[in-house]
């Protein structure tokens, strides 16, 4: 399924999110589909935020 998506979208922008690395996207899926989705790519890395869904409970 992702490998159509890839297709379908060609020179359009596509956004992916994930908490995975290159290497484990590699792993999961083949080389070449992560080589064609990581194409042209910007990466927006999260590096310090909170998880908003985490209430902190007082005590």
């Amino acid at each position: 399924m992702l490998r159509a998506v890839l297709n379908a979208r060609q020179h359009k922008s596509t956004i992916f999110t994930t908490n995975l690395t290159r290497a484990q996207l590699e792993h999961v899926y083949d080389k070449k589909l992560v080589s064609r989705a990581m194409r042209n790519v910007f990466l927006i890395k999260f590096e310090q935020a909170t998880d908003k869904r985490i209430r902190r409970k007082r005590l």
